[in-house]
C-alpha cells in the first residue's frame, strides 16, 4: 500500500483526550474526524444524499449498506510534552492540560489509501487525500476549541522531505479546487444546508501565540445582548456550532488568524449568514490593535 509520511510540528496549544475523555493523547481517530470533516466542507454543490454517500464510500460509515473506510492512518511518532493552559486566555482562568507549542514538539503520521475511489466525476486517491490533509494542517486542529485557534499545527516535512507553503488565499484556492474542481469562493447552493466552505480570510500577524488566542478569545465573548446566535449556540438540545472557523498559522516567526467562513443554516432552518454580529467578530480577529 502506497502512503505518505508528514512531520508536524505544534503551534498552538493542543487540547486533546485519549480514550478516557482526560489524558490528553493523539490518536487517529481524531484525524480522521477531521479530514471527513473538510473533505465535506469543499463539497456544497453536490447533494446532501450524494454527499452521504460519497463521504461514506471513502471514509466508511455504521449503516450495514457501508463499508470501511478506505483511508489508512497510522501515528509514527505521538506528542509528549504538556502544560496547563486557559481555553479562555482573555481570561486568565481554567487551566486545562494541553498539548504544548514548541520547535521540539513534533508528531509525525502516515496516511495511505484502501484503494482509489471514483464514481462518475469524482474520484479520491492519494494525491488528494495528502491535499485534503495540507488544507487540514491550514483550515483546521485537533481537540477541542479549534474554531477557537486551539490545536493547530504545521507540516515541516512530507516524507522527509521539507515543506513550505506561500500562504495565500489563491494558493488556498488552488489546493481546494486540486481536491474539488467544481468548487468556487463565495458558491450559494440552494439544495444545501450542511456547513460547506464559502471563503477563507487571513488577517495581521502577530509575534505571540498568546496574544493572537486572546484577541480570538475577546472577540468571541461579546455582550449577550448583542449576540443573535450566528456565532453558534448552545440552547438545551438545540445545538448550532460557529460557522466562523478560526485558526492560526506560523510563518516568517509571526502567527496569524485564519478565518474560514461556512455556510450558516441552522437546524430549523435559518439563515445566519453575513450577519452584523459575524463581520464584527471577523473584523476584531483579523486585525491588531491599533
Amino acid at each position: 500500500m502506497e502512503r505518505v509520511i508528514f512531520k508536524c510540528e505544534v503551534i498552538t496549544p493542543m487540547f486533546l483526550a485519549g480514550a478516557d475523555g482526560k489524558t490528553p493523547e493523539l490518536r487517529p481517530p481524531s484525524i480522521k474526524g477531521a479530514l471527513r470533516f473538510w473533505w465535506r466542507a469543499l463539497y456544497g454543490n453536490l447533494s446532501l444524499k450524494e454527499l452521504k454517500e460519497t463521504e461514506a464510500d471513502i471514509f466508511g460509515g455504521s449503516e450495514k449498506s457501508e463499508g470501511k473506510s478506505l483511508v489508512i492512518i497510522g501515528i509514527k511518532k505521538t506528542l509528549k510534552e504538556k502544560f496547563f493552559f486557559s481555553p479562555v486566555p482573555h481570561k486568565g482562568t481554567s487551566n486545562i492540560e494541553a498539548f504544548c507549542p514548541g520547535g521540539n514538539q513534533e508528531f509525525e503520521l502516515y496516511l495511505g489509501l484502501r484503494n482509489n475511489y471514483q464514481i462518475d466525476n469524482r474520484t479520491f486517491n492519494l494525491e488528494k487525500l495528502k491535499t485534503l490533509f495540507i488544507l487540514f494542517s491550514i483550515l483546521g486542529g485537533l481537540g477541542k476549541r479549534t474554531r477557537r485557534g486551539f490545536g493547530c499545527f504545521r507540516i515541516k516535512e512530507i516524507d522527509n522531505a521539507p515543506f513550505t507553503f506561500e500562504f495565500s488565499e489563491d494558493n488556498i484556492l488552488k489546493l481546494i479546487k486540486s481536491v474539488n474542481p467544481e468548487f468556487a469562493w463565495h458558491s450559494i447552493f440552494t439544495n444545501s444546508n450542511y456547513p460547506y466552505l464559502m471563503e477563507v480570510k487571513i488577517g495581521d500577524g502577530t509575534p505571540e501565540y498568546s496574544e493572537l488566542l486572546t484577541r480570538i478569545g475577546r472577540a468571541t465573548h461579546k455582550p449577550l445582548d448583542k449576540n443573535d446566535g450566528s456565532l453558534g449556540y448552545a440552547l438545551g438540545q438545540n445545538r448550532f456550532s460557529s460557522p466562523i472557523y478560526v485558526t492560526t498559522m506560523f510563518n516568517e516567526n509571526l502567527y496569524y488568524p485564519i478565518i474560514s467562513i461556512l455556510n450558516a443554516i441552522d437546524a430549523k432552518g435559518k439563515n445566519l449568514n453575513n450577519t452584523e454580529f459575524q463581520k464584527d467578530f471577523i473584523s476584531e480577529v483579523l486585525h491588531n490593535e491599533k
